[in-house]
């Protein structure tokens, strides 16, 4: 991954089968390892777990390595993923990116990661995304 994709909108979702579909969009998951994936459940399998099996862990390691090198240097996004880190009572600011990719926050992360990469420059504590990520934390 070379640019993160400001020009992919989400829209907030409603269950998990809307977050997860914006999450593979995002990460651009290889959608022929997902259906890989598939083929090995049997037909008895539900479509809450086949829609979970449909995961591409490559293309999102390489979109956590991507936003993580990004942002890393940034004291902003450290306080983020120190704050999202704690909820899990952890300090590993790695763990936090995740978190804020996890369904209670990626709506609002990738509007702030929209901004940063937008303009590196503007965003700080008074942009309006991330002081609406911060109350959520």
């Amino acid at each position: 991954m070379n640019t993160y994709p400001i020009n992919y909108i989400i829209r907030p979702y409603e269950n998990n089968f809307e977050y997860r579909k914006y999450f593979r969009l995002l990460t651009s998951m290889n959608e022929k390892i997902c259906q890989e994936k598939i083929e090995t459940l049997d037909n008895t399998t539900d479509r809450e777990t086949i829609d979970e099996i449909s995961y591409d862990e490559v293309s999102v390691n390489q979109f956590l390595d991507f936003i993580y090198a990004n942002t890393k240097e940034y004291k902003i996004f450290n306080q983020l993923y120190y704050k999202a880190a704690n909820l899990m009572l952890s300090e590993d600011l790695e763990t936090g990116l995740t978190i804020l990719l996890s369904y209670s926050y990626l709506y609002h992360f990738h509007l702030c990661l929209v901004d940063f990469f937008t303009n590196k420059n503007e965003f700080n504590e008074t942009n309006k995304n991330y002081e609406n990520l911060l109350l959520l934390l």
